[in-house]
């Protein structure tokens, strides 16, 4: 199959503004996004991605709902002007940046462009901070939240523009310009955090405690992007038509996380139908949660408190009362800690509950078959099971030897004698774990790897009705597939090339053929490899994307609800989740 990719690169963090409140949402333009944005700070972005305004913590001192859209009534200006409310003065200065198409520069000076604001139906330039041609924006300081917001030419009287269509001024060159600057003082706030909408979940009672709200941290228009197929053909993105074979992503947005994320996960904790992410904090020793709005902006981050150094996450229903809960794997405190949830995206204080040495991954599952969930994790040369009492609690655990190194582990029925069975990624083996049904498992099966593994994945490749194992090896560069013969033994181990050290790996339909695909996390260059899905067993590599340093998990789902599946990926050294937006 040929694939189309078209990447976006979008702008990276900045500080934005701040002020005091006034004013109130009079008559919105019908495209206009709301965003409500409080003493911590957020991120106002249009619809297209081509206005991002982006407001540091203290910058107002309660929070407003703010809104922005493409407006008709602005001065001529280079593409579409945009209509801001309310307006006010902040009390930190904001980072704007425009994102504008090759189409609407044509012709132009790119290092003479400027955002400016309408004052009283003339652009006043605003106090640029820099260009960026090669990656078509333009970043300015404003003190305010201003009405209009334009694009123009020139850093002095000759500034020009183009007509949007809708403006009372008729004329594209020689427009009325003021080119004063409207800004002073510096930018101040975290330049990784950008806005939120408030989830209104109470940090009483639960063990919860709030930190920045932040929404994606920036955008793009995804009008100037790059696109290849190996066909010679040209991916045709932000189009809103979901192609097969396509892969157009939003790149470099962000949302900020705890410290030191290990691992994701994507779900929705409060049953609204919109995905939320979930990460676990090796540095901070909790748990990140944003809910999410089905826009692909997340509301405010929570954190939740967990062992020392979590260095993996498991969602499931332990104590059996139709709630999403959250099962934490503590390395350094060698400890898995339950987290109860409420219903509605918060969780109750942890319980921790001892494992063995230097645990790795999580997993729950009916290993006695009383009906109650269990716990699994892999750990230091052993595999421990910890018996549910159904109410959250977890019995003292017994240790499996398994040999090895075991770094992730998956649950299922891989022999098919109705047992569920545990498979690890062990070093350079896969190793089978099979299950009596009455808590106990037999000897270690392994089977060769190539390379030494660092990350598992179970899901049916070749659409046989059994269950593959998908195996990163971090040193070799390699995805290791091995089919499963439905009575434990797999075999196959066909490697795919990835990028280096990769580290994490999900499995969806991102090409839109109805085939899976693979998003594999490579730790060496911050970056992802799509591997492209036959429905037999092979893969192809079809696109890669950059994300942030270090990168630890992946997670896949459709975060703004257009019909095409978005990634997020924890990145440790940067303490947040890269979003990679689908803009077909």
């Amino acid at each position: 199959m040929h694939a189309k990719v078209g990447v976006f690169l979008a702008l990276a963090p900045v500080s934005l503004i701040a002020g005091c409140q006034g004013g109130s949402l009079v008559d919105p333009p019908d495209n206009a996004i709301s965003i409500e944005i409080g003493p911590d700070g957020g991120t106002v972005r249009s619809e297209d991605g081509v206005l991002t305004i982006e407001i540091p913590p203290d910058a107002v001192s309660e929070s407003v709902l703010v809104s922005v859209g493409r407006s008709g009534s602005a001065p001529a200006s280079i593409g579409s002007a945009y209509r801001v409310q309310p307006n006010f003065e902040l009390l930190q200065d904001a980072t704007v940046t425009w994102r504008y198409a090759t189409a609407d520069v044509a012709g132009r000076d790119r290092s003479m462009l400027s955002i400016a604001v309408d004052v009283s139906g003339r652009w006043e330039r605003l106090r640029r901070m820099g260009a960026d041609e090669a990656g078509n924006t333009v970043t300015a300081l404003d003190d305010q939240l201003s009405f209009h917001y334009g694009l123009i030419e020139g850093l002095g009287d000759q500034a020009t523009g183009t007509d949007t269509g809708g403006s009372d001024a008729g004329s594209t060159d020689g427009m009325p310009i003021d080119t004063s600057d409207t800004t002073s003082g510096p930018t101040t706030g975290d330049p990784t955090t950008s806005g939120p909408t408030s989830d209104g979940s109470s940090s009483s009672d639960s063990g919860e405690s709030s930190s920045d709200s932040s929404e994606s941290s920036s955008s793009d228009s995804g009008e100037s992007s790059s696109s290849s197929s190996d066909s010679g053909g040209i991916a045709v993105c932000s189009n809103g038509v979901v192609e097969e074979g396509e892969y157009c992503y939003i790149e470099g947005l962000s949302v900020a996380m705890g410290l030191g994320p290990t691992a994701v996960l994507v779900l929705d904790l409060n049953g609204d139908g919109h995905l939320d992410v979930v990460t676990a904090n090796g540095m901070s020793d909790d748990v990140s949660r944003r809910l999410g709005t089905g826009t692909g902006f997340f509301g405010a981050q929570a954190l939740f408190g967990a062992g020392v150094s979590p260095s993996a996450i498991h969602a499931d229903d332990v104590d059996g009362d139709g709630d999403t809960d959250l099962l934490v794997a503590n390395a350094v405190s060698d400890s898995v800690s339950v987290l109860l949830g409420n219903g509605l995206g918060s969780f109750g204080a942890a319980t921790d509950f001892p494992t063995g040495n230097l645990p790795r991954s999580v997993a729950t599952g009916d290993f006695d078959e009383d009906l109650v969930l269990d716990v699994v994790t892999a750990h230091t040369n052993s595999l421990g099971l910890l018996l549910g009492d159904g109410l959250g609690g977890l019995s003292p655990h017994t240790n499996f030897a398994a040999g090895g190194s075991p770094v992730d582990l998956a649950v299922a029925d891989f022999n098919n004698d109705a047992n569920l069975d545990v498979v690890l990624a062990n070093g350079t083996s896969l190793t089978l774990m099979a299950g009596n049904g009455g808590g106990l498992f037999g000897a270690p099966s392994n089977t060769a790897l190539l390379g030494t593994a660092s990350a598992l994945l179970v899901v049916d490749v070749n659409g046989d009705g059994l269950l593959d194992a998908v195996i990163t090896s971090g040193g070799a560069d390699l995805v290791t597939v091995l089919v499963g013969n439905g009575v434990g033994g797999f075999g196959g181990g066909v490697p795919f090339g990835t990028g280096p050290n990769p580290v994490a790996l999900a499995a969806g339909d991102l090409s839109g053929d109805g085939l899976l695909d693979l998003a594999v996390v490579n730790q060496g260059d911050g970056s992802v490899t799509i591997l492209e899905g036959n429905g037999a067993g092979s893969f192809t590599s079809a696109a890669t994307v950059a994300v942030g340093s270090a990168p630890t998990g992946v997670g896949i789902g459709d975060f703004n609800e257009d019909g095409a599946l978005d990634i997020a990926v924890s990145n440790d050294d940067d303490d947040d989740l890269s979003l990679l937006i689908s803009n077909p």
